[in-house]
């Protein structure tokens, strides 16, 4: 490997003299002679070499290495200098290519490159790109540079967008330019186009159109290279926050992202699917289909549409979610009657703790009226009771609740109090001292689901499906809210994560969990509840994700569950409910829409993405030049067996190879609570077999009684 030599005997001087610069084409001068027999050698394994010796560098192929030019950093960094310089005066682009593959190993450690770039290394990157000789080599050490930079240098980066974009256009035919600039914008645009410290005039730099025109022509050419499709959805998913709408009007973009999600790989498919989500943010509305009770009382006089009281009837018309609704109202309006007439607190607050278990408007927001008989109009009366707003109700019935001993009704009581206060936190610190108490209250567990946390939130509501003392309508809330976590920090963790890292395998795992509760959800919840388009959009894009290239291309598997769709929403309808373009809805209707006509269009791409995702043993394919492969494996910083027969030898770097990301179902357990299902990577083993998972002491204790007897076989 090139890198330090033994001082040799040589007619020739090789020590550098920044000191006293001659003519540097003459042969008597240090640099005549470099310049001479840089351009005699036979390639670049004895030209590194020369190099290295020439300038006196430790071996700069090792991290010791690089410590030991820290010391001489200076003296190093003249004699680099004053040789660059010489060399472009005289047009010698081997010496220049040479010192730039120096630079650039340099780089791989952070305050070594931090130096460079402060004494000017990018200008003379960018000088090197529009020299054929020193192109490739330039385009890999600023990919490299991007690569391991952080931000303030991929911003500075970032400025000369406007180069790379005329060199796509200039040299559209070429596989490994555009490959390396590919790269080199996916590194910068993500870090220029999200930071908001970073001035918009740069900003402007960024002619996104055309990028994205240039990539996907990129992308789509027969000789598309290593590095192009991974950097290329890479970049698509940074410009989708702050470009969703020029990527979203742009057909070929949009054909070649829901193409993707016929890949075999994975992780391609989740980062498509967050990419369509964020695509899709811009237009979406909020998923809030709260109920108006006038409305649903007027739906209700006018009867279920034949099909739709089918549809009702099978399922129970007493356990639909409309009638539970309209009992509860009933039964509490009753309630506050008879403490109108009582003033029984204690009573009154029995019956709301059980209400509250029936639906989610289990408490109406009204008062005691009377008519003002100087006014005329109805007006809030004042019984005598400590409340006057039926709401205000909660906290004095939960007081007497927690008198009378019935600890678990009163945090039930005071727990959907400041629910409806939007004072979420209240409501979870409640329901944790609850489930201290008793772990076997599934509402206790709803309230944790209702926290911004999604990992807490999905801890809570796994547990809280295994709970005794629930009901139906806690059970689908916290199936919906097991999905919507899960299900979102499945495709984000897989979207960012390489197959064979312990966090891809909990990705996995909450993609399963996420499926697994949506089609529960879907078969158990009732057909007019109004989380139903939630979960069956959800259970779409999953199910897409999860099976892959394993579907029709006419997606007729997912034909039953559309049915459902279009029977949710006429539901949804008739309870006059608005049926909201949230961001699920929507990416769910791009991708139904454009998925057949997408995949049979990339037929070919689709088979060479997957083709270039997958790791093999071989070498990595060589250049039209031998000599720029050894210069670029050696600027990788990687072993090169330059064997007899020419070959290079096998190495790998994160960015050239990959392996296709597929489900291995025998790993999930691993990753999943004995208990509750809850997936996770840090799960505790069961200190008597090793083989059953908690999330923790509770868990391990509610699951003793059925885990003991194979524990102890």
């Amino acid at each position: 490997m090139p890198g330090p030599r033994k001082k040799k005997q040589n007619t020739h001087n090789r020590k550098a003299s920044a000191s006293t610069p001659k003519s540097p084409a003459s042969d008597e001068t240090p640099l005549g002679s470099l310049f001479r027999d840089i351009e005699i050698s036979e390639g670049w394994g004895s030209e590194l070499a020369y190099l290295c010796d020439y300038f006196e560098l430790p071996d700069i192929n090792t991290r010791s290495g690089l410590k030991r030019v820290h010391a001489r950093f200076e003296n190093i960094s003249q004699k680099l200098d004053y040789a660059f310089s010489e060399a472009k005066k005289v047009g010698n682009a081997k010496v220049m290519e040479g010192i730039c593959g120096i630079w650039t190993k340099m780089c791989h450690d952070a305050l070594l490159r931090n130096k460079l770039f402060m004494q000017g290394l990018l200008p003379r990157l960018i000088f090197l790109l529009d020299n054929r000789a020193t192109r490739y080599t330039s385009l890999r050490s600023l990919r490299i540079l991007t690569h391991h930079g952080g931000e303030q240098i991929c911003a500075e980066i970032a400025k000369e967008t406007p180069i790379f974009v005329r060199l796509m256009e200039e040299f559209p035919n070429d596989p490994e330019v555009n490959e390396e600039l590919i790269s080199i914008i996916a590194h910068t645009t993500g870090v220029v186009i999200n930071n908001e410290t970073i001035p918009i005039r740069f900003k402007k730099l960024i002619d996104m159109p055309t990028l994205l025109k240039l990539i996907c022509n990129a992308m789509c050419r027969p000789d598309t290279r290593y590095l192009s499709p991974s950097h290329a959805l890479s970049f698509f998913m940074s410009a989708s926050f702050h470009y969703a709408r020029e990527m979203k009007t742009f057909p070929p973009v949009m054909n070649l992202l829901v193409a993707c999600l016929r890949s075999k790989d994975l992780s391609l498919r989740c980062n498509v699917f967050v990419t369509l989500l964020r695509i899709n943010m811009v237009d979406a509305e909020e998923d809030n289909r709260n109920l108006d009770p006038q409305k649903l009382m007027a739906s209700i006089e006018r009867g279920f549409p034949d099909h739709l009281a089918e549809f009702a009837f099978n399922y129970g018309m007493k356990n639909t979610e409309v009638y539970s609704t309209l009992y509860c109202m009933r039964d509490f309006q009753q309630a506050m009657m008879e403490c109108a007439r009582d003033h029984n607190l204690l009573k009154l607050g029995r019956t709301i703790a059980d209400l509250i278990l029936q639906t989610e408007y289990s408490v109406a927001d009204g008062g005691f009226q009377a008519m003002n008989e100087r006014t005329g109009k109805m007006e809030i009366m004042d019984l005598g009771l400590p409340f006057k707003m039926w709401s205000d109700s909660l906290p004095h019935c939960g007081k007497a609740l927690r008198q009378n001993g019935e600890l678990d009704k009163a945090d039930i009581v005071e727990i959907k109090h400041w629910i409806m206060k939007q004072k979420i936190g209240q409501a979870i610190e409640i329901a944790k001292t609850g489930i201290k108490r008793n772990p076997n209250v599934a509402y206790f567990y709803y309230a944790i689901g209702l926290g911004a946390d999604s990992r807490e939130a999905l801890r809570a509501v796994k547990k809280g499906l295994k709970a005794k003392q629930t009901s139906p309508f806690v059970s689908t809330y916290l199936l919906w809210r097991g999905v919507d976590s899960a299900g979102q920090l499945g495709v984000t963790t897989l979207a960012n994560t390489p197959a064979g890292d312990q966090r891809w395998s909990e990705g996995v795992a909450f993609l399963m969990s996420a499926y697994d509760d949506a089609k529960k959800f879907i078969n158990e919840a009732p057909p007019d509840a109004k989380r139903m388009q939630t979960m069956l959009n959800w259970y779409i894009i999953l199910h897409i994700a999860i099976h892959g290239p394993e579907l029709s291309v006419e997606l007729r598997e997912i034909e039953p569950t559309m049915k459902k769709l279009d029977l949710s929403r006429q539901f949804l309808e008739f309870m006059n409910i608005p049926n909201k373009k949230t961001q699920l809805r929507l990416t769910r209707e791009m991708i139904m829409h454009l998925y057949t006509p997408a995949v049979k269009n990339n037929t070919f791409f689709i088979e060479k993405l997957d083709t270039l995702h997958i790791t093999t043993e071989k070498s990595q394919e060589k250049s039209t030049e031998k000599a720029e492969d050894t210069l670029a494996a050696w600027i990788e910083g990687l072993q090169i067996d330059d064997a007899e027969n020419g070959e290079l030898g096998q190495y790998h770097h994160h960015c050239r190879t990959y392996k296709v990301a597929m489900i291995n179902k025998a790993d999930l357990e691993l990753y999943r609570c004995s208990h509750c299902e809850n997936p996770s990577a840090v799960l505790k083993k069961c200190g008597g077999c090793g083989k059953s998972r908690y999330c923790d002491s509770s868990c391990q204790k509610l699951h003793w009684p059925e885990h003991k007897k194979l524990c102890k076989a």
